[in-house]
């Protein structure tokens, strides 16, 4: 798997932030082992000697950023929610204009696809989610209420005389069609690829299809 760079600083709350590029080179590569021994193993066998061994550090430099493997799984979340919410932050150029204008397979294509490419190219993610080992990351909480949030926009500008309470529901919906296949991919890693690029997808766009054929005059 060829992984890119996501620049980040790591939790300051658990871990030394570098000075020099050399330190930062070297957190870089303890995150990179994190995140291919999480897959791998999983959380259960992360153990710091394994990490300085995969980064190719010693324990003592491991232990000059990371006081423990959890500080190094939590600045390792922290750096996919950085990414993460830079996705939210480019969906919000797309103009009201254009959320009117598009099909329902563009919509979905818009709103979801960017996250699904983003877990197919970091699998680890599939473990983080479904061990739930970002949830206590500063910050998570709100890029899922930014990620709703953006839902619930889109159908109002495309079915604005929807009331709240309905409009708020049907976004809950969409939002979470994919949360169950997330949350289970790790253990039915052989579907990853096609769930992710695919099939996500076609339920997402099925369900906003029939939501805004029963709502048509609401559009």
């Amino acid at each position: 798997m060829t992984r890119t760079s996501i620049q980040n600083e790591p939790s300051g709350k658990t871990s030394r932030t570098p000075q020099q590029t050399r330190g930062r080179a070297r957190v870089e590569a303890v995150l990179d082992a994190c995140a291919i021994l999480l897959w791998e193993e999983g959380p259960g066998e992360l153990t710091m000697h394994k990490l300085a061994k995969r980064a190719q550090t010693s324990i003592g430099s491991l232990y000059h950023f990371f006081p423990d493997k959890d500080a190094v799984i939590d600045a390792l979340c922290q750096r996919h929610l950085s990414a993460m919410n830079g996705i939210t932050r480019e969906l919000d150029q797309i103009s009201s204009a254009q959320w009117r204008a598009m099909s329902p397979q563009a919509v979905i294509e818009s709103l979801a696809r960017p996250y699904f490419q983003y877990v197919d190219t970091y699998p680890e993610m599939l473990v983080i989610i479904s061990n739930s080992l970002g949830s206590k990351i500063e910050g998570a909480p709100d890029l899922r209420l930014s990620i709703l949030a953006n839902y619930e926009k889109v159908l109002e500008l495309r079915m604005p005389k929807l009331d709240t309470a309905l409009l708020k529901t049907i976004s809950y919906v969409l939002f979470n069609i994919p949360v169950g296949a997330l949350q289970s991919l790790q253990e039915n890693n052989q579907y990853r690829e096609r769930v992710l690029r695919m099939e996500l997808i076609h339920a997402m766009v099925a369900y906003l299809q029939t939501i805004e054929a029963q709502h048509a005059g609401g559009c």
